[in-house]
């Protein structure tokens, strides 16, 4: 362990990819395995990124980023640059484990007397290396070579017992500052966002908060994420929908900067910010404790509520069309639609009950009910709801593929009215850490869902 200081500054290094910077005797920020953390703006102030979802020091993909190839933590190293009174600069390396790519990466903090206050300055290099190759997954939502991912502390916690901080996050571009809701919705406005050299990306709004200014001159195209509404930075790379591979030798560049904003000034922002109008919020249905019939959801509730979580549509096989029916419902108008003229396979899934998103909790020892209304129209195949588990400390986590699944007894073919169907898990126990609903279509035909109702019963 190495140490070097300076009069405002110090630099503490914690073996080959860690260190700590101090102003005073208050602790700026930590970099650990290659993660910027525990970021504070200025001494005893809040700590606006934290430990759990740190700041990534090297550039990735988003698609499949744990990879070790996806990204470039590998043979990382944390080095101290430069000092002097008032600025650090750090320097971060790294490749992916093929040794495919480079990627360095400068973060300069600098201390400002006349607001009392640190910014942090990226300014980052990608180097695919000269005879390599490095295959990109095209990304439908923003830029395939992501060199930042914010995720402020507490912008999202499964803890019910901690508050969320943030109303929304705010996009400058040019001189249009556009309001983006906090909820769960995979809405156009959290999609594609083009970013250019003066443009910002803000959470408000607290005491403190986090801002972003965009100083690349080439266009960032960002992405916010609906589970998390941590914020995605990256470059586009043209691809026609399909896998590429970039072929060295080959370099991107990428500079941005890190502050704060105080409330007074985040207030004049919200003043200026206008509505965004995104596409498809009628296409998107709702899920909700109690009995799902699928209405509309009113505008306000979308500008002010931070609990909304979406049914998504899965087309797992064949040309399958799933929709909200605003003209068909068991009681009232609105239903979940699936379609087929071939023999595809698609479902409606409900994936975010429980702690972790914000949700009640599970009991061991229970079983779980679900219940639903369906109806189909020369259906060539079935249609049938199930529910899909993984219970707490159980490998697989994160593979749903790998989760227990139970189907109901009784699916429908051919063409039936309105029917009551549902299934019984037997008593669970350890309890369920993660509980999946699903509304399931077969064949060719149309299936219809209804009044979908989910418990959890002794």
């Amino acid at each position: 362990m190495t140490e070097a200081s300076t009069k405002q500054f110090s630099y503490k290094q914690s073996g080959a990819t860690g260190a700590e910077i101090r102003r005073g005797a208050s602790v700026i920020c930590e970099i650990i395995g290659m993660r910027l953390c525990n970021v504070r703006f200025a001494e005893g102030g809040s700590i606006l990124i934290g430990s759990d979802v740190g700041i990534p020091l090297y550039w990735m993909q988003y698609a499949n980023h744990t990879h070790p190839d996806r990204n470039s933590a590998s043979n990382g190293t944390v080095s101290l640059v430069a000092s002097d009174a008032d600025r650090i600069v750090v320097r971060v390396t790294g490749t992916n484990q093929a040794r495919e790519i480079e990627s360095i990466m400068d973060l300069t903090v600098e201390f400002h007397p006349a607001t009392n206050a640190c910014t942090y300055r990226f300014d980052a290099t990608l180097t695919v290396l000269p005879g390599k190759a490095w295959h990109v997954t095209p990304n439908p939502d923003h830029g395939e070579l992501e060199f930042f991912n914010l995720y402020p502390l507490d912008v999202f916690t499964g803890d019910t017992g901690r508050t969320k901080l943030y109303q929304a996050c705010f996009v400058r571009q040019g001189g249009v500052v556009t309001r983006i809701p906090h909820h769960h919705l995979e809405t156009s406005d959290k999609h594609s966002i083009p970013l250019h050299k003066g443009d910002g990306f803000f959470w408000l709004m607290e005491s403190e908060n986090p801002a972003v200014e965009i100083l690349s001159e080439q266009e960032v195209s960002a992405g916010l994420c609906a589970y998390m509404w941590d914020a995605h930075f990256g470059y586009r790379v043209p691809h026609g929908g399909a896998p590429l591979a970039l072929q060295g030798p080959l370099q991107f560049s990428a500079a941005w900067k890190l502050y704060r904003i105080e409330r007074d000034e985040a207030e004049g922002i919200v003043r200026q910010a206008k509505e965004g109008n995104p596409a498809g919020l009628d296409s998107t249905p709702i899920y909700v404790e109690g009995v799902n019939r699928f209405s509309r959801i009113p505008p306000d509730s979308l500008r002010e509520r931070h609990d909304l979580w979406p049914w998504s549509p899965a087309v797992i096989s064949g040309d399958v069309r799933l929709s909200v029916d605003r003209g068909l419902g068991y009681d009232d108008l609105d239903s979940l639609h699936i379609g087929s003229k071939d023999e595809g396979r698609a479902e409606w899934v409900a994936t975010t009950l429980g702690p972790p998103f914000g949700g009640k909790a599970f009991h061991t020892g229970k079983r779980h009910r679900l219940r639903a209304y369906v109806r189909t129209t020369d259906l060539r195949g079935m249609a049938r709801i199930g529910i899909r588990l993984h219970r707490k400390d159980r490998p697989g986590l994160f593979d749903p593929g790998t989760y227990e699944r139970f189907d109901s007894t009784v699916s429908l073919t051919g063409t039936n009215e309105w029917t009551r169907i549902e299934v019984v898990t037997p008593k669970i126990s350890p309890e369920p850490d993660r509980l999946h609903l699903i509304l399931e279509h077969q064949g060719s035909g149309k299936s219809w869902f209804d009044n979908v109702f989910y418990e959890e019963i002794e």
